[in-house]
């Protein structure tokens, strides 16, 4: 095995000016960053390229985080208005022999006529300051009642807009929570959910997902999984995509055992939802993060049976390091070698299919791939459909550079 990881590892070095290379996680090299100048802007520090103004802060990524241009004249223009209300200037200085006046009383609220009761029952306790704060207590004492996540009596009425009106402004305040949750700026992506529910709207499943990534982007898994949680009451059901968004964040912050709550919570669902490979590589990334072999083992039986998902060259890696790190070498050499001969088998078998009398498709296969016989198929080896290996894929040379990257990662942690 040594003897053939200097061979592979070789083989790969030498390729590095033939074509472009990959990381050994499948991950593209990032681009190298342009130069960079500060500038101050309202009082905050800023960085700018000449076109662009970036935050002075980046994201949890480490990547530069853009959040306006710059003008012809050098003058700052934000994308997200993120100025500060301006300091009113200090009263001017009174002579000492003459107190400061009391300030004046602030002059009492009007009062509102509180809301009908419901027919049939007792009024619910309601806010009678209309305040748009969501999930919390007012100022009166009442229970918010502004969408599912708060307490108390219903919000304000229906909304007097007509259907693609609705549809239409649920859209744009959903771009605002995306935009604010890119941003990492958590309230005003919260404030945004809150005015769905202001002006009487109901916000869809695509709306509680941005929130839900904007709670996970800032690291609030707490409001993330009340977000979550309300999804589940409401009539809109997560999808496998928002399963995976808060797979990943309880996976970013290390608590595994969630993780593997949500993932069976996923199967045993109505109806049931199974984890396909960007879930299986989320929660392998978890693993690593955490150092835990048996819950990549258990991922990847639940992969080959319940799940039906074949592992690509990340998740393979991933598990290699875990056995690396535990010391299993009897069961990282298996995996080594079971993963080396279905690569020399696979490629036999695409020699085979297009030479000149190849094999015909087997009687139970499936049917035909639209996208693999067009050039690509996003699915890859977890498509459902048959794929024809004589037809040349358009993106062969790069999965072919990704796998080789892949087995020579393997071959290291072996070796180490």
């Amino acid at each position: 095995p040594l003897s053939r990881s200097l061979a592979l590892l070789t083989r790969s070095l030498t390729s590095e000016q033939a074509r472009p290379r990959t990381l050994a996680m499948g991950k593209k090299r990032p681009a190298p960053e342009p130069e960079l100048t500060g500038c101050v802007h309202d009082g905050e520090l800023y960085l700018h390229d000449g076109e662009r103004v970036y935050s002075s802060e980046r994201d949890w990524q480490g990547s530069l985080v853009q959040v306006g241009t710059l003008g012809a004249n050098g003058a700052v223009e934000l994308l997200v208005a993120t100025r500060k209300p301006p300091v009113p200037p200090p009263p001017p200085p009174r002579p000492r022999d003459h107190p400061p006046p009391p300030p004046p009383a602030p002059p009492p609220p009007p009062a509102l006529p509180p809301p009908p009761p419901p027919p049939g029952g007792p009024a619910a306790a309601a806010c009678t300051c209309r305040a748009l704060e969501w999930g919390r207590k007012c100022s009166c004492g009442a229970a918010l009642g502004l969408g599912p996540l708060g307490g108390g009596g219903a919000g304000p009425g229906p909304s007097t807009l007509s259907r693609e009106q609705q549809l239409q402004r649920v859209r744009q305040l959903t771009g605002d929570i995306s935009e604010h949750g890119r941003l990492k700026q958590l309230d005003r992506a919260v404030g945004a959910f809150e005015q769905i529910f202001a002006e009487g709207l109901h916000p869809t499943g695509y709306a509680y997902s941005t929130l839900l990534n904007a709670h996970v982007l800032a690291g609030d898994l707490a409001g993330g999984a009340r977000v979550f949680e309300a999804m589940m009451a409401s009539k809109c059901r997560p999808n496998l995509v928002v399963y995976t968004t808060m797979l990943k964040g309880f996976c970013a912050a290390g608590d595994m055992t969630a993780a593997v709550h949500l993932l069976r919570r996923m199967a045993h669902g109505s109806p049931p939802l199974m984890a396909d490979i960007r879930a299986l590589n989320t929660f392998l990334r978890g693993c690593v993060r955490c150092g835990d072999a048996v819950a990549a083992r258990w991922a990847f039986e639940m992969a080959g049976s319940a799940w039906r998902v074949v592992p690509d060259g990340v998740a393979h890696v991933a598990l290699a390091r875990l056995l690396s790190q535990s010391l299993a070498l009897k069961e990282l050499r298996a995996h080594v070698e079971a993963r080396r001969e279905e690569r020399e088998e696979r490629l036999k078998a695409v020699a085979a299919a297009r030479s000149a009398s190849p094999p015909p498709p087997p009687a139970d296969a499936p049917l035909a791939c639209s996208f693999w016989a067009a050039g690509r198929c996003e699915r890859g080896a977890n498509c459902r459909f048959y794929h024809d290996l004589s037809v040349v894929q358009l993106d062969e040379a790069a999965e072919e550079a990704d796998a080789t990257d892949a087995q020579a990662a393997m071959e290291l942690h072996l070796s180490h």
